[in-house]
C-alpha cells in the first residue's frame, strides 16, 4: 500500500494533468465549426459533419488503444504512459495549429485519441492509491478535473478564438507540454513489482479486456449502466457547438460560456454534495440519483427552444454528475490491483464506443442540423428528389414548428426564393473588407439558415460587390443549382470604378441591360441569373425596347426570371403589357417604419395580379434600433411588448414577423453581414402574430389608433 503522503501528492498531480488536459480540450470545441469553415469553405451544417467525424476518429482511437494503454500501465507502471500521452497530446494540439487541410487536422485528431486513451491509465492510478473509504470521492475528483476543465477551458478556448480559430490550439499545444514538464518532475509511480502483470496482447483489445472482465461478479450490470449512461452524454460534444451555434445563433464566445457553466455546475456538485451523499447513502443509491437527473437533463435539452433555457436546465439538472464516480468506484472495488489498469482500459472503451456511436449518427443522418436548409423535415439530403423525403428547399416542407412558408414561388416554371433573402449590399461595407474564403463561410452559414437566395445589384459596392461575392462563391462547397442569384441593373452610379459616369441617372436600353447582365454573370462566375430586376423605374424607358432586351435575356438562358424594383403599380402594368411572360415580382422598401405600401396600392397590385414583392431596408435601415425620434421609440417599445407576449427573443425577428404576417407573402431581403444576426432573425418564421398584435404595432408607427 502506497504511503498517504505519495498517495496525496501523487492524487494531486494526476488531478493536475487531467485538469490541464482538460482545458486543452475544452479549448477546442468553441472554435472548431469557424476552424472547419476556414479549412474547408463549408457551411454550418458540412462542417457539423466534418466536426462529426473528427469525434468519430478520436473516439475509435480511444477505443482501440484504451485497453493496450491500461495493459501497458499494468505491466511497465503508470507514470511512463501518463507522460507519453501528454507529450502526444501537446504534438497533436500543434499538427492541428498548423494544419492547412482538413486531413492535416484529421491526422491531429487521430494522435489526440491515441493520447486520450491515457484516461484508463489515470483511473487507475486513482484506484492504487484509493481504499473502500475513499474510493468514490478519489474518483469524484476526476470528474472535478472534467468539470473546472470545461468552465476554464471552453471560456478561455472562446476568448482566444477571437483572434483567430488556430489560436487556442497554439495555446493547447503550450499548455500541454508544460504539463508534461510538471508530471516528468514530480508524478511518482503508484504501481510497484509485485503487483504488475504480463502484457498479453490477446487480453490488449476491447473485445479480450470485456471477455476477461466476465471472471469478476457484478462488473456486467456496472458496465451496462455506465455504457447507457455515458450514450446520453457523449451526445452533448457531438452537437453542442453545432446546434448552438445554428439554434441559438451563439458565437464561438458564448459556446465556450456556456459549456464553462455545464462544466462548473458539475464540479461544484462533486466537490460539495458528492463527498456528503456517499456516506449517508452509499454508492449505489447516489448513483440512481445521477442517473435520474441525467435522463431529465436530456429532455430539457431536448425542448430548449431559446438559448437561456439552457442555463436553466443545466442549473437544475447539475445533479447528475452524481452519477459517473460511484460507478467507477462500485466497478474498481471487484477487481485486484494487477488488473485495474484492464477495468479502467475496458471503461474507456465503453466511453469510446459511445462517442464513436454519438459522434457520427446525429450528424450524418438525424434531424439534429438541417442539410444546408433550415428546420427541415426530411431524414435524406436536400438533394432527395421526390415523395415524403424531399426536402422543403425542394418541397416546401416545414417542421411544425414554423409558422410561414418556407419558399415563395415565383414562376410558374418552378422559380422559387427562400422566404427570407440574403441581401449583399453591405457585404463590403466594413473596415476589413472579407476574403474569398470569408465570404464562402458566410454563403454556408445563409444557406444553412435557410436563405438560398442572394441579392445583388451592379452597383453595390460600387460596382465591386458582385466580383467578391463571386470569389467567395468560387470557394463554397456547394451546388449552383441550390442557391438563386438575383441581380438588379439600370442604376448608372458616379463612382472611381466607372469614370466616365459623370452623374447618377438610369438606363433601361437594350445595350445597357444586356452589358450589364454579362457583367454580373463575370463577376459572379455563374452562367445564368436566377432572377435580373431593372433597379429604378427609368423615366426615359422605352417599354418596348426594354421588354425585348428583357425577353432576349430569357431565351438565351442567361436569365431565367425578370422583374422589376421601386415601380409603381402603373409603371409595373407598362412593363408587363410588352413582355411574353410576367414580371415575377417588384422589389419595394417597406418596414414597420415605412408603411407606405400598405395603403398606395403596391400590395393589392401584388395580390391582385399574385406576384410575391421583395422588401428592402426591412428594419428601416437599422433606424429601428438607433432612430432616437418619437415615431422609432414608440415602434420599438410596441415591438418589445409583442416580443414579450409571446416570449420571443429578438426585436428584429418580430419586426420580420410584422411583414410576413401580411398575405402578400413577402419576401423580406436581409441586410446584416454578421451569421449570428442572420440566425436570430430566420426566428421570424416561427412568429406568428395575430390581428391584435399586427396592429398594435401598425398603431405605434402611424402614431395613432386605425380609423
Amino acid at each position: 500500500m502506497i504511503d498517504p503522503k505519495t498517495a496525496r501528492r501523487g492524487l494531486a498531480l494526476v488531478f493536475t494533468t487531467l485538469l490541464l488536459d482538460i482545458i486543452g480540450f475544452g479549448m477546442i470545441m468553441p472554435v472548431l465549426p469557424a476552424f472547419l469553415r476556414e479549412l474547408s469553405g463549408v457551411g454550418i451544417s458540412e462542417a457539423a459533419i466534418e466536426g462529426g467525424w473528427l469525434f468519430f476518429v478520436y473516439a475509435a482511437m480511444q477505443f482501440f488503444f484504451a485497453p493496450i494503454m491500461g495493459g501497458l500501465s499494468d505491466r511497465f507502471g503508470r507514470r511512463p504512459i501518463l507522460l507519453a500521452s501528454v507529450l502526444t497530446f501537446s504534438i497533436d494540439n500543434l499538427i492541428c495549429a498548423i494544419a492547412w487541410s482538413y486531413p492535416m487536422l484529421f491526422i491531429g485528431r487521430v494522435l489526440a485519441g491515441v493520447s486520450g486513451a491515457s484516461y484508463s491509465t489515470t483511473s487507475a492510478f486513482i484506484a492504487d492509491i484509493s481504499n473502500d473509504a475513499n474510493r468514490a470521492k478519489n474518483f469524484g475528483l476526476l470528474g472535478i478535473a472534467f468539470g473546472v476543465g470545461f468552465v476554464i477551458g471552453p471560456v478561455l478556448g472562446g476568448l482566444l478564438g477571437t483572434f483567430g480559430p488556430r489560436v487556442p490550439f497554439y495555446f493547447a499545444a503550450g499548455l500541454a507540454f508544460v504539463n508534461f514538464l510538471i508530471a516528468m518532475f514530480f508524478l511518482p509511480e503508484t504501481l510497484d513489482e509485485k503487483h504488475r502483470r504480463r502484457f498479453e496482447w490477446k487480453r490488449a483489445n476491447p473485445v479480450g479486456t470485456l471477455l476477461q472482465m466476465r471472471q469478476y461478479q457484478g462488473i456486467g450490470w456496472i458496465g451496462l449502466a455506465f455504457f447507457l449512461m455515458t450514450l446520453g452524454h457523449m451526445m452533448y460534444p457531438a452537437v453542442w457547438s453545432f446546434v448552438s451555434n445554428y439554434r441559438y445563433g451563439w458565437s464561438e464566445q458564448q459556446i465556450g460560456f456556456s459549456l464553462g457553466a455545464f462544466g462548473l455546475c458539475g464540479a461544484i456538485v462533486m466537490a460539495t454534495v458528492l463527498p456528503r451523499v456517499i456516506p449517508k447513502l452509499g454508492e449505489w443509491k447516489t448513483a440512481v440519483i445521477g442517473l435520474t437527473f441525467t435522463a431529465a437533463s436530456a429532455f430539457g435539452y431536448a425542448f430548449a427552444s431559446q438559448g437561456w433555457m439552457i442555463y436553466a436546465v443545466i442549473v437544475v439538472g447539475c445533479l447528475e454528475a452524481l452519477a459517473d464516480p460511484p460507478l467507477r468506484s462500485l466497478a474498481a472495488a471487484k477487481v485486484p490491483p494487477s488488473a485495474q489498469g484492464e477495468l479502467q482500459g475496458a471503461m474507456t472503451s465503453i466511453f469510446s464506443i459511445t462517442s464513436i456511436i454519438t459522434g457520427r449518427r446525429p450528424l450524418s443522418g438525424w434531424r439534429v442540423l438541417p442539410d444546408a436548409c433550415g428546420h427541415c423535415l426530411c431524414d435524406e439530403s436536400c438533394e432527395a428528389d421526390g415523395g415524403e423525403k424531399r426536402c422543403h428547399r425542394r418541397c416546401g416542407r416545414w417542421s411544425p414548428d414554423m409558422s410561414h412558408d418556407s419558399r415563395i414561388e415565383l414562376t410558374k416554371d418552378g422559380l422559387s426564393l427562400s422566404r427570407l433573402v440574403f441581401g449583399a449590399w453591405r457585404l463590403l461595407d466594413s473596415a476589413a473588407r472579407p476574403d474569398a474564403d470569408q465570404i464562402a463561410r458566410l454563403i454556408g452559414t445563409a444557406v444553412d439558415l435557410g436563405l438560398t437566395s442572394f441579392d445583388h445589384a451592379d452597383i453595390y459596392g460600387h460596382y465591386q460587390v458582385e466580383a467578391a461575392f463571386g470569389a467567395g462563391l468560387s470557394r463554397w462547397k456547394g451546388k449552383r443549382d441550390s442557391i438563386e442569384l438575383i441581380s438588379k441593373c439600370d442604376i448608372i452610379l458616379a463612382s472611381a470604378n466607372r469614370p466616365q459616369n459623370r452623374l447618377k441617372h438610369y438606363d433601361t436600353s437594350a445595350a445597357h441591360i444586356a452589358a450589364s447582365v454579362d457583367r454580373s454573370l463575370a463577376n459572379l462566375g455563374t452562367d445564368y441569373l436566377d432572377l435580373l430586376l431593372l433597379h429604378r423605374p427609368d423615366p426615359l424607358m422605352d417599354a418596348d425596347e426594354t421588354a425585348a432586351a428583357l425577353a432576349g435575356l430569357v431565351k438565351s438562358g442567361k436569365v431565367r426570371a425578370v422583374g422589376v424594383s421601386n415601380f409603381t403599380p402603373s409603371q409595373f402594368d407598362l412593363l408587363a403589357s410588352r413582355l411574353p411572360f410576367a414580371l415575377a415580382t417588384n422589389q419595394i422598401e417597406m418596414s414597420v417604419l415605412k408603411t407606405n405600401a400598405l395603403m398606395d396600392g403596391s400590395l393589392d397590385h401584388a395580390q391582385r395580379l399574385g406576384y410575391a414583392p421583395m422588401i428592402w431596408s426591412p428594419l428601416g435601415g437599422g433606424l429601428l434600433f438607433t432612430g432616437k425620434e418619437g415615431r422609432e421609440a414608440r415602434v420599438r417599445a410596441a415591438i418589445a411588448a409583442v416580443a414579450a407576449e409571446i416570449g420571443a427573443g429578438d426585436l428584429a425577428a418580430v419586426a420580420i414577423a410584422w411583414l410576413l404576417r401580411h398575405p402578400a407573402r413577402l419576401a423580406p431581403v436581409l441586410g446584416t453581414m454578421k451569421p449570428e444576426r442572420l440566425a436570430a432573425m430566420v426566428k421570424a418564421l416561427e412568429i406568428d402574430l395575430d390581428r391584435q398584435q399586427w396592429f398594435a404595432i401598425l398603431e405605434a408607427s402611424e402614431g395613432r389608433p386605425v380609423a
